[in-house]
């Protein structure tokens, strides 16, 4: 009786603390993208939304102004850079940044729960050289940025402004959950925001 009554409350204190993991975890993952995408927007001169392996995704144009914090050659944040044209300030284009899901190769189109960053010197399609592992991926291989959907649209007041939501469910496992999922000891966490693109658009 004694053994039992220790293993139930060994069991709903494991499951009490697996809930506060993983609720924490949504809400950290959600809030760590919408920061990246606010960076990048900030500096972007204009921005698509798009569907890539039938997740939507992101592209944006942005500065040329680039920082590698991390040392592994991939920048991870943009700052504006102004060129005088004609005695007028303005900013310059630079590299195309890519969000979108794929699995855990990161090869675009592929379909896929996790989230990655490609940057480019242009709008072709993102190949695996394009992205940072170490912005997807911890150290120890396990995902940044798992099952988070993304809607992005152009606000009608104005052009400038996109509004963006991120939803995050994750179960007590770790594992992202579909929209229609019923599945219990689920954790969610909805953001939204509206982001500003801070580019001069051309």
């Amino acid at each position: 009786m004694v053994v039992s009554l220790i293993c139930m409350l060994y069991a709903v204190v494991s499951l009490r603390s697996a809930q506060a993991i993983t609720g924490l975890a949504a809400f950290s993952q959600t809030e760590s993208l919408m920061a990246d995408l606010e960076q990048t927007m900030s500096v972007a001169s204009r921005c698509r939304s798009m569907e890539v392996a039938d997740h939507p995704a992101l592209q944006c144009q942005v500065s040329t102004g680039e920082v590698d914090r991390d040392g592994d050659g991939h920048p991870d944040r943009y700052e504006l850079k102004t060129i005088n044209v004609r005695l007028r300030s303005a900013h310059r284009d630079g590299r195309v940044v890519t969000y979108y899901r794929s699995d855990e190769t990161g090869k675009y189109g592929t379909e896929g729960s996790i989230w990655w960053k490609a940057i480019r010197s242009d709008g072709a399609d993102p190949t695996l050289s394009d992205v940072s592992k170490r912005w997807s991926m911890y150290n120890d291989g396990s995902p940044r940025f798992l099952g988070i959907d993304l809607k992005a649209k152009v606000s009608e007041s104005n052009p400038r402004i996109w509004e963006i939501s991120l939803s995050s469910r994750l179960s007590v496992h770790g594992n992202p959950l579909r929209e229609e999922s019923k599945q219990k000891d689920v954790h969610e966490w909805r953001l939204k925001r509206e982001l500003v693109m801070g580019g001069v658009p051309r």
